[in-house]
This record gives C-alpha cells, structure tokens and sequence, in this order.
C-alpha cells in the first residue's frame, strides 16, 4: 500500500501504467474495499501537515473522480459526502486564507465525485431516499444556496435523467452505451426513472429560480461595473486640459472596461446557465406531462403579459386598455434579462409539452417574430432604448421556441412511445388554417427581424417547411 501511494504521487517512468492499473483494481474491486484499506480521513490531520495528501488519502478524490465507474453509493453517502460537510463548516470558521483556499479545494473535489456516482450507479434509488432523503435535500439545498457547487448538482442529475429516459438498445448497438452501463441500467432504469420523476417538484423550480438570479445578477454586476467605469473615466478626463484628448480617451476607456466586463459576465452566465438547461431538458422526459405544461403554462403567461406591456407602453401599439395599464403601472416590469432567461426555459420545456399546450407557447412567442423594434439610433430616449432591447432579446428567443415548437409537431413530444411518435397528427396545430396563419406570422417577420436573429429565423423556417411536409397539408 505504501508503494502504491507512492507510485500515484510521485512522477516516474511507469507513473502512467501504474495509474491505469490501480484504476482497473478500483473498477474491479469497487470503491468501498479501496476505502477499507485506505481510510478517507480528510478532517483527520492538519491540512499545514506535508504528509496530509497521503495520511488522510485525500489524492484519491482526484483519482476517484478519472476511474470510478458503475459503483454502489453508499461510499458517497456514508464517508465522501460527510466529510464535505465537515470541510465547508471549517472553511466557514476559519480566519487564515490560505486555510480556506485549501479546505475549498477540498469540498470542490467531494462535490465533483456526485456525478461520477450517479453515472451507471447501481443503487441510485437507495441512496437518494435513505436517512429521510437527506442526500437529495443536501443537492436541493446546494442548487439554491451554493452558486459555486451547483454545476456538480446539475451534471449529477443531468447525468442520471439521460440514463433513466436511454433508449438502451439503440445506444448500445451505436457504441454510445457500453454493455456493462448498459447491463446495469436495464436493471436500475425503471425505478430510477419513476423515483427522479417524483423528485421533480423539488428540483425543477429550484433550477428555475436559480436560473432567473444567474440572468438578474449578470445584468446588475454589469450595469454597476459600467457605472463604476464611467466613473473613473470621468475622474481620469478631468485631469486632462486638452478637451479634444479628454474626450478620445473618456470614450476609448468606457469602450474597453464596458467589453471587458461583458466578457467576464457573458462567460460565467454562459456557463451557469447551460448547466442548468441541460438538466431541465433531461428532466423534461421524466416528468409527468401536466407538470411540465403547468411550468409552460406559467412562463408563457408572464413572457405574454411583460411582452404586451412592452409594446403597448414602449412602441406605441397595443390596444387603448394595454397602454391605459402602462401608463398606470399595472404592466408587467420584468428586466430584459429576466425575460430572456424565461424565454430559454420555455425553449427547453418546449419538446416534453402535450398538445393542448401548444397554442399557447404560439400565442406568447409568434407575435414576437412580427413587431418593428427601432433601430438604437432611432430610440433615443432612454425608455424607448430599453423597450428595444428587451423586445430585440425575445425576437431572438422566440425564433429559436417556434423553431422547437415546429419539430415538437412534426415528430411528436419526447418521451413518448414509438408507436405515437407520429401518425399524421399536427397535434396543437391540426389545420391548415392555423399553419397559414404561422406562416403569416413568419413572414411578416422577414421585413423587422434584427441582426442577431437571422440564423434563428432559417432554422425556424427550415423547421416549418420539415412540419408541412410531415402534416401533409399542403
């Protein structure tokens, strides 16, 4: 054991062939018989110890992370996930920063072990109801107040609803599942399936609040680091004399800070945000259709009513009533950020809805794809300039919701048996009046749609000509 520790540790020729080996033992034997001959005793000793990484055996959450495969739980539940416990209380009561650093990195590599187990775990069911669910609220728990561990929540549940909702026998004879995955899933599969489908109540709504503060935040830390910028350019220019460099630089300045801190914000948005869309959308095939039109139903709602307000109070059109409630404040004041974010999770709903849905989702995106949004040097007061942007942020997201809404119509909702995959059925839009009517829709649109949404807007129309083929309503 000691030679073997050593070997994992320290560079050497064979370092390599030695890891691989060690990893064919761990998948042959198993983590807990690995973990009985060398303890996992990470709040054991002093992290200032030189030795800690071998005494307490924390290199093998690393190791663990590269080979573990189709394992039982109970190491995660019983050791992995305590002693995360036990390290993020320490980090919250220490003073020395460097203690802290060191005792985060800890947590991470814990945390980081949940979508390894979940993969092909073979008492998946066991572990998320044993002690009372405790494993489930701990992730729940993460996924609303732990931004920085919530990417390890959403891999572990994305992970397991893909492999609960897999076609087995045709990923396999494609090579996307192998035999042994798919051995194990073949007898895991229909209990995971009904067990996460239960837990949906739980998880779907946290993902979604957390989904909408990612956008929110994104835009506040955005808007305040702009304020900030202009604010030093100001101090900056009025040392200046000459007023012609004054202003040259004033401009250059707020034009670098402005994009520098848009590309921080848009990558760790970009990051956060598709975590989260992925497991919706792997969520989406093990929820009960009702569920998930009762989400839809919700943000179509909102999208609706914050979109109408928009255009009633912004663009001048709208209805007397409309702009009567704008002018009064009974309109919706949902931020550009908010409604984009509601936008992409309709978008990921939209493949698992039923068909009486269906014409909602066209009623609250199509009038999207139609409305003439001022050019940003046309919108010169402030409130027109916002009203644009928010509508120039939904034509792009409703183009890409038609586009899904079509192919949900042409080869039927996602989850569902082969057989009512499609029978000549439109389902919400069953007439040819109502395609034309679409059609109308996307075609009025060619004339106001922005930069930005051209891409959007030929899938769309691709997805629309794949759907008239399909109805047969030509």
């Amino acid at each position: 054991r000691p030679q073997t520790q050593k070997n994992l540790l320290e560079a050497s020729p064979y370092r390599q062939e030695v890891t691989a080996a060690a990893g064919a033992a761990l998948r042959a034997f198993g983590v807990s018989h690995v973990f009985s001959l060398l303890p996992l005793g990470l709040t054991d000793y002093s992290l200032g110890d030189e030795g800690y990484a071998t005494k307490s055996n924390s290199f093998l959450l690393p190791f663990l992370k590269t080979h573990l495969k189709r394992d039982s739980l109970k190491p995660l539940v019983q050791q992995i996930i305590p002693a995360a416990g036990l390290l993020a209380s320490r980090y919250r009561s220490s003073k020395s920063d460097l203690e802290k650093k060191k005792l985060w990195l800890l947590v991470e590599q814990c945390w980081a072990l949940l979508p390894c187990f979940f993969r092909s775990g073979t008492d998946l069911g066991a572990a998320l109801t044993r002690q009372n669910f405790a494993l489930s609220n701990q992730m729940a728990t993460l996924l609303d107040r732990e931004p920085a561990l919530r990417e390890f929540v959403c891999q572990a549940l994305t992970v397991a609803c893909r492999d609960a909702s897999a076609d087995l026998e045709t990923e396999t004879s494609l090579g996307l599942v192998e035999e042994e995955d798919a051995t194990v899933l073949r007898l895991t599969q229909s209990k995971n399936r009904a067990l996460l489908g239960q837990m949906a109540p739980k998880f779907l709504p946290l993902l979604f609040t957390s989904f909408v503060k990612i956008h929110k935040k994104a835009e506040e830390a955005e808007q305040i680091e702009q304020q900030q910028a202009a604010v030093k350019v100001k101090e900056e220019a009025g040392l200046m004399e000459d007023t012609k460099t004054k202003a040259t630089l004033s401009k250059r300045a707020a034009t670098v800070a402005a994009s520098i801190q848009a590309e921080v914000t848009q990558q760790a948005k970009a990051k956060s945000s598709q975590h989260i869309l992925e497991v919706v959308s792997a969520y989406g095939c093990l929820c009960p259709p009702e569920l998930v039109d009762s989400f839809l139903k919700n943000i179509c709602q909102r999208i609706l009513k914050a979109s109408m307000g928009q255009q009633a109070g912004g663009m001048g059109v709208g209805t007397q009533q409309q702009q009567q409630q704008q002018q009064q404040g009974e309109t919706s004041t949902t931020s550009p950020a908010e409604m984009a974010a509601l936008a992409d999770l309709a978008d990921a709903l939209v493949p698992h809805i039923s068909d009486p849905t269906v014409p909602l989702v066209i009623r609250a995106f199509c009038p999207l794809l139609s409305v003439r949004i001022p050019s940003p040097s046309s919108a010169s007061r402030d409130k027109k300039r916002g009203t644009a942007e928010v509508l120039r942020v939904l034509q792009r997201r409703a183009y890409k919701v038609v586009k899904h809404v079509c192919s949900r119509l042409s080869y039927g909702r996602r989850g569902m048996e082969k057989a009512d995959v499609w029978e000549g059925r439109t389902g919400g839009l069953a007439t040819k009046t109502d395609l034309v009517q679409l059609w109308e829709t996307l075609r009025s649109g060619r004339d106001v749609v922005v930069e930005g949404s051209q891409k959007g807007r030929l899938g769309c129309l691709h997805e629309f000509v794949v759907l008239l083929d399909r109805s047969r309503l030509r």
